[in-house]
């Protein structure tokens, strides 16, 4: 696991340690947040955006013990999507599952019809039409032994 990663029961979180010299700039001795997730892949996709904001405050820290910023660190309220890149990806990736989705569904259409021709008497049925009702019939049964 990803050193920046934790869970607190099932969901996770990110910890990054401020440097003890930047925590009175800071406020803080560690900056984390919860990923609003429970699978681990999605928290480490998550994971290099809230580094790179857990970065740029330690980063403006820095700055400002140098000398260089006059202004004081504000630590972003979080909420995700961070950016509008990942607005846009999150965008797109909603349209792409609805789009299988609606191409799943034709496609289980299309089978139901099938075998609901399948379903007919084999005397109605073409001969490669009759081999797959046939082929279709043992699977049923198969399926239906394995539940059993």
């Amino acid at each position: 696991m990803c050193s920046y990663l934790c869970r607190r029961g099932a969901v996770y979180y990110t910890r990054l340690v401020v440097p003890p010299r930047l925590r009175p700039i800071i406020g803080k001795s560690d900056l984390g947040r919860s990923l609003g997730t429970k699978d681990l892949a999605e928290a480490k996709r998550l994971l290099p955006m809230w580094l790179a904001e857990a970065q740029s405050i330690i980063a403006a820290a820095e700055a400002q013990l140098a000398g260089t910023v006059a202004k004081p660190v504000v630590i972003p309220v979080a909420s995700f999507p961070f950016t509008q890149a990942q607005a846009d990806w999150e965008a797109e990736q909603d349209r792409l599952r609805q789009e299988f989705d609606w191409e799943q569904d034709a496609k289980d259409e299309a089978a139901a019809a099938f075998e609901a021709r399948l379903d007919r008497p084999e005397a109605e049925l073409a001969p490669d039409e009759a081999a797959a009702a046939r082929l279709l019939r043992e699977a049923r049964e198969e399926r239906d032994r394995c539940r059993a």
